[in-house]
């Protein structure tokens, strides 16, 4: 049996035989033929809004083969104005609800915060490129949120402590910026769990099938 390899956050494409979720933050970089999460960061929002391109990220997240909304959320290290920023995610919350397509959440130093947008919101969301501690990782995990983790992150004492206390049906695995194979972080999330390879491929491709970020 082929493994079911899902990078659920990557901005390159480095396999194509997974099954990447290409991030687009740039609307005139669009692939159509690339499954792909498309939004509008907040690191970018003011440039977003300043020139008129809501609406490109409005019509393209329409596209079947993109299957997020994102990286969307809050960053309290970013120029952005805050206000701005609780616009576009506010904006993009509503996205994802009228679509029913899950969101990638970056979020940096304002957790809380993202929490208090996504309260009430029944759709998937995944906290991209996760890196805190385990009381923060149950509280995105108990609001219904999923996480997913990097092989840099895993291989650090905070990545092993998160990974063995949350469990398997509210992970993802990813690459992030890395030019690098998905399959790194799940071999080594399968030693850090004494878990076999398949169970733990199969359980996240089911996470994705669970949240619409693939189709069968």
């Amino acid at each position: 049996m082929k493994l079911p390899i899902i990078n659920a956050h990557c901005h390159q494409v480095y396999d194509s035989q997974e099954w990447s979720i290409m991030n687009i933050h740039d609307t005139l970089r669009f692939n159509s033929s690339q499954l792909c999460s498309v939004g509008i960061h907040p690191w970018y929002a003011q440039e977003a809004f300043d020139h008129d391109r809501v609406d490109d990220f409005y019509r393209l997240i329409q596209n079947k083969n993109v299957r997020a909304i994102g990286e969307c959320g809050l960053d309290k290290f970013c120029s952005t104005p805050w206000e701005l920023q609780l616009e576009a995610f506010s904006m993009q919350i509503q996205w994802a609800i009228e679509f029913k397509k899950p969101l990638i959440i970056h979020c940096v130093r304002s957790q809380q915060e993202v929490l208090k947008e996504l309260k009430g919101f029944t759709g998937g969301y995944v906290f991209h490129g996760f890196n805190r501690n385990l009381e923060m990782a149950h509280s995105i995990v108990n609001q219904g949120g999923y996480l997913s983790l990097d092989e840099s992150f895993l291989r650090t004492q905070q990545g092993r402590i998160v990974a063995k206390h949350i469990p398997l049906d509210r992970l993802f695995l990813e690459t992030d910026n890395e030019p690098i194979s998905v399959q790194g972080a799940y071999i080594c999330l399968s030693e850090l769990l004494g878990v076999d390879l398949e169970e733990i491929a199969l359980q996240l491709y089911d996470n994705a099938l669970e949240i619409g970020l693939i189709e069968t």
